[in-house]
């Protein structure tokens, strides 16, 4: 288990349910699985998730011969049911933020659980490779009167679809319309010959 968010000395090993190296950003590693915060990365968009940790990096790069438990801070004011696992595709014309159960074989199904350890709260899971992931709230935006949309990407259809009908509605309000001139007939300026 890699337990993120611990206090040690860098280099130093901690006792979870396994033995893991903490190490700095610069350290090299002996080939063991580390979780190190990513400074090279840009965050969740607001449009997708809320930030709910800094982004990590899952080293070394590849596939683990059995699934890694992780352990990410749960923010202590998050509802639980609101926050997920996502994952940063940094593949060329791929690159990007997901969910982390909508990446194919990367998040093991049915692994998230909150786990509790010396009053601390964490969000556990399983991964079966490597990657850049964070933790992320879902978003709602409220337009006017219509209510509260979730716009996270597990978003339903019909919830894709009235947001795109909400935008387009309010393009066609905004757009100015020419004004027609209106020609009165004057009979009084007929000449009467």
């Amino acid at each position: 288990v890699i337990t993120q968010g611990l206090t040690p000395v860098v280099g130093e090993t901690v006792t979870a349910e396994a033995l893991v190296k903490v190490l700095g950003k610069t350290e090299e590693h002996d080939g063991d699985p580390v979780v190190v915060e990513e400074d090279n990365v840009d965050p969740l968009p607001e449009a997708l998730a809320g930030a709910a940790s800094p982004v990590y990096r899952i080293s070394p790069p590849g596939v683990f011969n059995e699934p890694l438990t992780i352990r990410l801070p749960a923010p202590a004011d998050q509802n639980r049911g609101d926050l997920e696992v996502y994952y940063y595709s940094e593949s060329p014309g791929q690159e990007g933020w997901r969910r982390g159960e909508r990446v194919v074989g990367w998040l093991v199904q049915d692994s998230l659980r909150f786990v509790e350890e010396d009053g601390l709260t964490y969000l556990e899971f399983e991964v079966n490779h490597s990657g850049v992931m964070q933790l992320g709230r879902d978003v709602s935006m409220r337009f006017g009167s219509i209510g509260a949309v979730d716009i996270r990407a597990s978003g339903s259809g019909w919830q894709w679809l009235l947001l795109g009908l909400s935008v387009l509605w309010v393009i066609v309000l905004a757009t100015p319309r020419p004004r027609r001139q209106r020609v009165r007939y004057d009979s009084s300026r007929e000449s009467t010959n």
